[in-house]
């Protein structure tokens, strides 16, 4: 429990605020972890609202963190659950570098430094409201490792390109056996957005129009980041797959 305690309330569509004094403590979150709230009252009187997803599909979300779609309770205290509910209220929050573990005594576990339009996954690093130089070829590539230590990206092209319709197939060639464990993409969109991703072994030539050949690895909704940035696909919904070197693998965003 980090709160208990009787709080005046606000009424109908209106917040009522737990003030910050009255949390016994204040709650940690590395980042790129999941961490799960439970808020209740003694009667029937939170409100909130059915979600548009599942249990856990993302209901918002910034630059800095997502919340998910949870579930109702029925009666005080872990009564009857009914799933697919979205919380109605707000999350205040100050991001920090570095979080000291609770019994540690080896010191500071250091979090990633992530810049202001980056969440905690890895992906190419844009500044906020650019793209890549112009000046570069559509074609062009370049490669740049992550704010993870041991993951690395690659950005497949500048955004020169005026250019875009409903998906997008193309090949992967990997020089040597890794995992592929997401992806980033550019659209428009600066609202919540389906999305889905499908993976096959070979090329994707010839199977353009069968839908058996292909694997879906990611069916998610995200927040798009819009044009001239990268809206990243978090590995938490993303099925990461094994590729072997010199082995042709096709993706369909």
């Amino acid at each position: 429990i980090c709160c208990n305690r009787p709080i005046p309330s606000s009424g109908l569509a209106k917040r009522t605020i737990i003030p910050s004094d009255s949390f016994f403590e204040s709650v940690e979150m590395v980042a790129g972890q999941l961490h799960a709230f439970y808020i209740t009252a003694k009667e029937p009187v939170l409100r909130y609202t059915k979600g548009r997803g599942g249990v856990g599909a993302i209901m918002s979300g910034n630059l800095d963190v997502q919340v998910l779609t949870g579930g109702g309770v029925g009666y005080y205290p872990f009564g009857q659950q009914a799933p697919g509910r979205d919380f109605n209220g707000v999350v205040f929050y100050d991001t920090i570098d570095t979080v000291r573990p609770k019994g540690s005594p080896n010191g500071d576990f250091v979090l990633p430094t992530y810049s202001p339009n980056s969440l905690p996954l890895p992906e190419p690093t844009l500044s906020p409201g650019t793209a890549a130089s112009p000046s570069s070829s559509s074609g062009s590539s370049t490669t740049s490792t992550s704010n993870s230590p041991s993951t690395s990206s690659l950005q497949t092209s500048s955004f020169a390109g005026n250019v875009g319709s409903f998906g997008i197939f193309f090949d992967l060639m990997p020089l040597k056996a890794m995992e592929l464990k997401s992806l980033s993409f550019h659209t428009d969109l600066t609202t919540l957005t389906q999305v889905q991703v499908y993976f096959r072994r070979g090329t994707y030539v010839g199977h353009e129009r069968d839908a058996s050949a292909w694997t879906t690895i990611c069916d998610t909704e995200v927040f798009g980041r819009g044009f001239l940035n990268l809206t990243p696909i978090s590995e938490y919904v993303f099925q990461s797959q094994n590729l072997a070197a010199a082995e042709r693998e096709a993706i369909y965003i």
